[in-house]
């Protein structure tokens, strides 16, 4: 089965500015939705989301936390850091 997409992107100033405004939008769109602005899938329901979070060994965060994998991308030689908050939604980096 292949997920819903969505031209959504989580990280956009508007969805940030006032994300609850979207989050039915993702809810409504189904248990997992792809989203093609970030090449990630996203969750926003609360039994995913809670399912996920209590998965430690298929969800971890021992690379970082977003969408980039901290122990291979630099910036300038140092860990290079874009995590923005997302609120009450989870989103998985598609390998």
């Amino acid at each position: 089965m292949e997920a819903p997409r969505l031209s959504l992107d989580p990280f956009d100033d508007a969805f940030l500015a006032d994300p609850y405004a979207h989050h039915e939008t993702l809810r409504e769109a189904g248990a997992l939705v792809w989203l093609d602005p970030i090449g990630a899938y996203g969750a926003a329901r609360f039994a995913e989301v809670q399912a996920a979070l209590r998965d430690h060994a298929t969800f971890c965060s021992g690379r970082g936390v977003g969408l980039s994998d901290f122990s291979r991308e630099t910036h300038g030689g140092r860990a290079r850091c874009c995590w923005k908050p997302i609120h009450r939604c989870m989103i998985a980096h598609a390998a």
